[in-house]
């Protein structure tokens, strides 16, 4: 896999093709190993973002709840410690614990580790299973030619499969982005409506 595809899903070249008689079986492999390479960089893409993503969604959801249970404590400690010469528990403090825990969630919607988690996942598994449907479908093509070189039509049908798998990979990615844009859209009005109501308080 290329560096600047870990980085960014790119389009690749699929090169000069040769339709004749003689060279037409060598272009149809060409075309295989190209809609195989795609699906292939486009899972392992996922499954790379996937880990980060996955990584930061958990430690800001672990902190948030760890936050979040200081911030239902410290109300008892500051009851169990009334009076006490040496310790003195503010209960103010728990308000500051919630708000660093909704910070710690307000940060994974806005950056989207979680769902982003569960996009990856979901569009990783749609991926492999295309894929893996295309390799037994092309297997079971080629089976039936009984060792003879494809005909005019075979051809057809070879590309074909090809063709469907290279649109299904690519709608999957699609999907995938708009399902993004739409959380991101509305981690940003989530964020604004909040902003709103702080002001007014």
């Amino acid at each position: 896999m290329s560096k600047a595809f870990k980085k960014e899903l790119q389009s690749q070249q699929i090169g000069e093709l040769d339709w004749t008689p003689e060279k037409r079986m060598e272009s149809v492999t060409k075309v295989y190993y190209y809609v195989c390479q795609h699906a292939e960089q486009a899972m392992q893409w996922y499954l790379i973002k996937k880990n980060v993503k996955r990584k930061w969604a958990r430690i800001l959801r672990f902190w948030s709840i760890v936050v979040a249970a200081l911030a239902a404590l410290i109300p008892l400690l500051a009851q169990i410690y009334q009076g006490h010469a040496k310790i003195h528990i503010d209960p103010v403090w728990a308000s500051v614990a919630l708000f660093v825990a909704a910070t710690l969630v307000a940060l994974d919607h806005f950056f989207g580790f979680s769902a982003s988690w569960m996009r990856f996942i979901t569009a990783e598994v749609k991926i492999k299973t295309k894929y893996e449907e295309f390799q037994m479908d092309w297997q079971i093509k080629f089976a039936a030619l009984k060792g003879e070189p494809p005909n005019d039509t075979k051809v057809i049908e070879l590309l074909q499969a090809c063709k469907e798998l290279l649109v299904s990979v690519n709608e999957i990615i699609t999907e995938e982005m708009e399902e993004w844009k739409r959380d991101f859209k509305a981690a940003l009005k989530r964020i604004d409506e909040q902003i709103k109501i702080n002001k007014k308080v």
